[in-house]
Parts: structure tokens; sequence; C-alpha cells
């Protein structure tokens, strides 16, 4: 799914691994029950503003996250950041 990064102010930064040689970073929402991992090195801030290949789904302890993929130079986004939390538990 194509998501527009149209607001990181709702999300703190929480730690980075290193997975199978790939940096992750998570993030959790400020006001729900919310994650958000960004896979390759990407960092949220870099990504303000642009469009992403994202899935949504839950983590392992059964929290609904949005992994994020990479930035995408063109297409047409389905939903916003902003939408997709909207949409989360509190």
């Amino acid at each position: 799914m194509l998501v527009k990064i149209d607001d990181v102010s709702k999300f703190s930064f929480k730690d980075s691994k290193a997975i199978d040689g790939e940096i992750r970073s998570y993030y959790t929402a400020k006001s729900k029950e919310f994650m958000l991992v960004c896979r390759g090195g990407h960092k949220l801030s870099d990504l303000e503003g642009k469009v992403v290949d994202a899935q949504t789904n839950k983590d392992q302890a059964g929290f609904d996250r949005i992994m994020i993929y990479r930035a995408v130079t063109a297409g047409e986004y389905q939903s916003t950041l902003s939408e997709i939390l909207a949409h989360a538990p509190e």
C-alpha cells in the first residue's frame, strides 16, 4: 500500500536495531497503541512529506503497526499516516 507520511510529530522514537544486516527504527504513537517500523535504515523524520511503500499488520504482541519499506518516487497514495493512525485503537 502507498502511504503519504504527512505528520511525524505524532510519533516518538524508541529504538533502532540491526536485524539480518538491516537497520530498523521503531517508533510509537504518542496517543494510541500503535507502532511504526522504518526498514532499510530510513528515519521517520526523513520521510515526512514523501510517499512510502508500507504494510499495516499486527506485531507479535498483537499491537497494530505499520511497516515502512521504502520511499517511492511515483504513484497515487491510498492513505495518509494520519488517517491510518486515526483508526488505531486508543
